[in-house]
C-alpha cells in the first residue's frame, strides 16, 4: 500500500445562507464579492485562485508526506506533487435541500496527483452524479473545535492572525488612489471587524470514502506516469480517502484542506 497525505488551503467564492445557492455577488449573507471581482462561482479549487486577495493565505495543496507500507520515503519524486480535486466541483446543498450547511456533498469527486513527470486521477463513481448525491455526502456535519486545524495552519489565535491582516489594510487604504482599491479596501476592513470573519475558523467537516454508501473511489483510473516509479497494482481495487476541511478564512475566500490517499495494491518502484 501507498499512502499519500495531502494538504494546503483551498479557495471557494461562494454566497452565504440567508442567500440563496445561486446568488452572484453576496447580499443577505457574510460572504460578499468586492467591486471589480467576478461573480461567485462556488468552484472549490486547490490551484489557480480565481481571486487573489492582498495579505491572504497561498491557495495550494501538495502532497507532504508519501508512506510505502510503512515506511516515509522522504526523498520520492511524489513529494510536492499537486493534490486537486478535478471537473470543477462546488458544495450543493441547495439551502438545505439537499443538505444543510457544512453537509454538503462535494460534485464531482474526481482527485489527482500530478507533477511534470507524473499523473493519477480517479473518480468516486464512473456514473454521472444524479441528485440529490447520496453518495457524495461528508461524513457528518459541522464540528466545532479540535487542535488539529491550529496545528496544520500554525494559526493558534485566529484574532491576532487577523488583527495583523487588519492593520496591513488600513496602511493599505492610506496609501491608496485609485476609487475602487479603497472601496474593497475598506468593505474588507468593516468585515475583518465583525464577529463573521472568524466565526468558522474552528469549524471542521469530514469527508470519508468508503462510508456507508459505497466502497472508495471506485471510478476509472488515469494513470499517466512517464517515469516508472509507481506501480499502481490491480485496477480493480478502491482507493480509500479520508480528509477534513476547516479553517474558513471568508476575508481571503479561503479554507484549508488535510488528509490520506491510500492506494492498497500500489508499490513504489
Amino acid at each position: 500500500m501507498v499512502t499519500l497525505i495531502f494538504q494546503g488551503w483551498f479557495q471557494c467564492r461562494l454566497a452565504t445562507d440567508p442567500d440563496p445557492t445561486d446568488e452572484p455577488r453576496g447580499i443577505s449573507g457574510y460572504m460578499k464579492c468586492l467591486p471589480g471581482e467576478p461573480d461567485f462561482d462556488r468552484i472549490i479549487r486547490l490551484h489557480d485562485p480565481k481571486v487573489i486577495r492582498s495579505h491572504t493565505p497561498t491557495v495550494g495543496v501538495f502532497i507532504t508526506k508519501v508512506v510505502d507500507g510503512n515506511k516515509e520515503k522522504t526523498d520520492n519524486p511524489l513529494l510536492g506533487s499537486k493534490f486537486n480535486f478535478e471537473g470543477n466541483p462546488k458544495y450543493f446543498g441547495f439551502n438545505g435541500v439537499v443538505a444543510d450547511a457544512g453537509g454538503e456533498p462535494i460534485v464531482p469527486f474526481i482527485v489527482s496527483v500530478s507533477n511534470e513527470k507524473f499523473r493519477i486521477q480517479r473518480a468516486l463513481l464512473d456514473e454521472a452524479p444524479k441528485f440529490p448525491f447520496a453518495e457524495y455526502q461528508p461524513s457528518n456535519g459541522i464540528i466545532m473545535g479540535g487542535n488539529d486545524i491550529a496545528e496544520h495552519t500554525k494559526i493558534f489565535d485566529i484574532g491576532s492572525f487577523l488583527k495583523e491582516r487588519l492593520d496591513l489594510l488600513k496602511q493599505d487604504l492610506v496609501n491608496a488612489t485609485d476609487e475602487i482599491e479603497k472601496a474593497c479596501l475598506s468593505q474588507r476592513i468593516n468585515f475583518l471587524q465583525s464577529p463573521a470573519s472568524r466565526q468558522f475558523f474552528n469549524a471542521r467537516m469530514n469527508w470519508g470514502f468508503p462510508n456507508s454508501k459505497n466502497n472508495g473511489l471506485l471510478g476509472k483510473i488515469v494513470n499517466e506516469n512517464t517515469e516508472s516509479f509507481i506501480n499502481l497494482g490491480d485496477l480493480n481495487l478502491p482507493w480509500l480517502i479520508n480528509f477534513w476541511m476547516g479553517g474558513w478564512d471568508p476575508d481571503g475566500l479561503c479554507g484549508y484542506i488535510s488528509g490520506i490517499l491510500k492506494l492498497p495494491a500500489a508499490t513504489l518502484v
